[in-house]
């Protein structure tokens, strides 16, 4: 069901944060859940469908704040028969901001405790973890990015930016923006164009794991540095003892 995977897409989007580990088991307990109810979609619309979400902790977010997100999507996909009909926009800020407020409005009194899990990239930020979502809503179905959403196009993404990404876009010149926000986001998609123009955030990956998997350590480490394909590139400091 289209509605069930933009919904699953956005909760484990917004819970994408903290060790890989952590979040894996949260959002594996998010989805025993859900599943058990019958997806997402069901899950917010039958009585006690969300309530095995309570005891969930991530981090600073509860099992009430990812209820209500789930509560709140359900609700435009009711309304609008998906979440793709409300994030539109001439461009992906505008789109994912759209999005923002439509989760808000149908969040009502509930609203604030979405503030710790979807941000507005109208107000600067980032916004990595929905700028992820659109990722796996808009290209095409690989097996990891889901295709679900065809009124945006490849090329309309943003990069993903959190520090590991940020700190390789450094590196390699990428990224001259001291501040990661949305414009440093949009200076490294721009960067990426040059190399596809089509599909710049598909390097995504390429650039995350080099942080997140700790191959690269930040500075230079010569017997580290001539394993790694950007090497010849990059301009990591050298260690200050």
């Amino acid at each position: 069901m289209g509605s069930d995977r933009e919904i699953a897409g956005l909760v484990a989007s917004s819970l994408a944060f903290g060790r890989v580990a952590a979040f894996q088991e949260t959002l594996g307990s998010v989805f025993a859940v859900l599943d058990a109810a019958g997806g997402p979609t069901r899950a917010a619309t039958i009585s006690n469908g969300l309530r095995g979400l309570d005891p969930l902790r991530h981090r600073w977010i509860g099992g009430a704040e990812v209820a209500t997100l789930v509560r709140a999507a359900a609700t435009l996909v009711g309304r609008h028969g998906s979440l793709g009909s409300v994030a539109q926009g001439s461009d992906l800020a505008s789109a994912l901001g759209a999005l923002v407020d439509a989760l808000r409005s149908a969040a009502g009194e509930s609203a604030p405790q979405l503030d710790r899990l979807v941000s507005d990239p109208r107000r600067g930020s980032a916004c990595k973890r929905l700028a992820m979502f659109a990722r796996w809503m808009v290209r095409t179905d690989d097996g990891v990015d889901l295709g679900v959403w065809n009124h945006l196009r490849p090329d309309q993404l943003v990069i993903p930016l959190d520090t590991h990404v940020a700190r390789i876009s450094r590196f390699v010149g990428l990224l001259t923006r001291a501040t990661t926000d949305w414009k440093a986001a949009l200076e490294v998609t721009a960067g990426l164009a040059t190399f596809d123009e089509m599909d710049p955030v598909r390097f995504d990956f390429a650039l995350a794991h080099l942080g997140i998997s700790g191959a690269c350590r930040g500075y230079r480490h010569r017997p580290t540095c001539e394993l790694c394909p950007l090497d010849a590139v990059c301009q990591a400091p050298l260690r200050i003892r």
